[in-house]
């Protein structure tokens, strides 16, 4: 299921799991004791210190001793009722954020325990920033895989128990996830700058993130925050504002991001390496899962928008075709099962039947690329999916970045033959349709063209009648 998220797509298309509802760290400290036959065993244990109050980022040595001291299994594990607040890593308590907690140590043997009781205070910056400081860094790495002139990175920070796995994030703890515009460097490593968020269209994207656009069930476009309690449900806040930090020193990062994130102010810190990895090869190698569409679809709607992206100094009328299974309703535009937006260009003196003809996905999107006989490829903008998708059940799976559809038609009814591939995310959709298309005139109820959005908590797949805009770029989505 797409899900962080194409609009690399941007987009995302971005699944985010839940996980372990405490955070356990295994204590390496194991002593043989008594080397006799006879095992001595664990009476009881205690904590020094029994409290802490630190601040966010405070590093704190704390000892455990397991009585006696010649017991034959003196191992032990920590727990923390909070892993968003403090944590014991390799014999130190390191404070994350704000509140209170009670780290627990438990003997192996016997079972018995100890506490400290941690609080970590407010930020010394003042006001509602919340500070927090991150343990763990890695990134994504997509170069200029859209022709846009800028190489684009994700990079991400986590804390507590939090864990990154093919664009998707679980566990408890807290996460900044980081959508990084670049100088076309094509360097495998995340240049050293101040970014700025990305906020007009027309804006130079060198050093800029991406703003945080939550698509729901589908999944997450930009740059947000994670937080995961006690293996609840995670809650993701977008980022909207703020300034990010990053100097290195060899394989050294020091970041500090600044931001406001679904109305709160957050100050992130982190010191050590960001390992990169190839998002070019996103999705698993050359292993691809294919979804058979032959015969599947009952019925068809094409949808005539004209000039959806505006002029763009060349003939083109622009359409987008929407195939279903029975259990999806065309009047209502709602209902289940499988589905494919196709969206082609024709010549502009098409108005009421798609033209015959082979339509192939275009490479880059730009205006001169807006020519009859060409199919749009999937991308993700302001919160709606255009261009090429598979869906099932109103949720978009794969977005086309190469593929065609042929297109022919006898009478009142159409025969289109299609296979579809999308690079990112690994999947190929392909089929065929023969039927009637119902007709439907995007242009009187204003510019724009029939597209996904978000609507309410799940995606829904509703008509636009705002206006088309050329993307900056096509961005991926963090996949929930």
């Amino acid at each position: 299921m797409r899900t962080f998220g194409h609009t690399f797509r941007i987009c995302a298309v971005i699944l985010l799991l839940t996980a372990l509802p405490l955070f356990m760290s295994s204590c390496t400290e194991k002593e043989d004791g008594d080397n006799g036959s006879k095992k001595v065993a664990v009476l009881g244990v205690r904590v020094d210190p029994e409290s802490v109050v630190c601040a966010p980022g405070d590093v704190v040595p704390v000892k455990v001793t397991v009585l006696p001291e010649n017991a034959t299994d003196r191992s032990y594990t920590w727990s923390t009722g909070d892993g968003m607040v403090a944590v014991v890593e390799e014999g130190n308590i390191r404070a994350i954020a704000a509140g209170t907690t009670l780290l627990t140590v438990t003997t192996t043997d016997g079972g018995y325990t100890a506490t400290c009781e941690v609080t970590v205070t407010e930020s010394s910056t003042g006001g509602d920033e919340e500070t927090v400081l991150m343990t763990r860094a890695g990134g994504y790495y997509f170069g200029d895989q859209w022709g846009t002139g800028y190489d684009n990175d994700y990079v991400y920070f986590l804390s507590g128990n939090v864990v990154q796995d093919n664009v998707s994030l679980s566990g408890d703890g807290m996460a900044l996830w980081l959508d990084l515009n670049l100088p076309p460097t094509g360097a495998t490593t995340v240049p050293e700058g101040t970014y700025i968020p990305l906020l007009e269209d027309d804006q130079d994207q060198s050093f800029t993130w991406s703003t945080g656009i939550d698509m729901g069930d589908w999944g997450i476009i930009g740059t947000f925050v994670y937080i995961c309690e006690s293996g609840g449900t995670p809650t993701y806040l977008m980022a909207e504002e703020g300034t990010v930090d990053i100097s290195r020193s060899g394989s050294e990062y020091a970041v500090t991001a600044d931001l406001t994130a679904g109305g709160r102010r957050f100050s992130f810190t982190y010191t050590g390496p960001i390992p990169l990895e190839d998002g070019r090869n996103l999705g698993g190698g050359d292993d691809y899962t294919t979804v058979e569409l032959d015969g599947v679809f009952t019925h068809g709607e094409m949808d005539y928008y004209g000039q959806a992206y505006g002029d763009t100094g060349t003939d083109y009328a622009n359409w987008t075709i929407y195939l279903a299974e029975d259990t999806f309703d065309f009047n209502t535009f709602d209902g289940t099962g499988h589905m494919l937006q196709l969206e082609v260009n024709t010549a502009s003196s098409a108005t009421r039947e798609i033209t015959p003809g082979t339509y192939e996905i275009f490479d880059v999107i730009e205006e001169a690329s807006f020519v009859p006989y060409t199919a749009v490829p999937g991308f993700t903008q302001n919160g709606y999916c255009l261009g090429t998708w598979y869906i099932l059940d109103m949720t978009p799976y794969y977005g086309a970045t190469v593929g065609t559809a042929v297109i022919g038609r006898e009478g009142d009814n159409y025969t289109i033959d299609f296979e579809f591939r999308d690079d990112t995310y690994k999947g190929i959709f392909r089929g065929s349709y023969t039927g009637p298309l119902a007709f439907y005139d995007g242009t009187a109820y204003g510019s724009g063209a029939a597209s996904l959005q978000q609507a309410g908590t799940g995606a829904r797949l509703l008509k636009s009648t705002g206006p088309r805009t050329l993307p900056a770029s096509k961005r991926p989505l963090m996949r929930r």
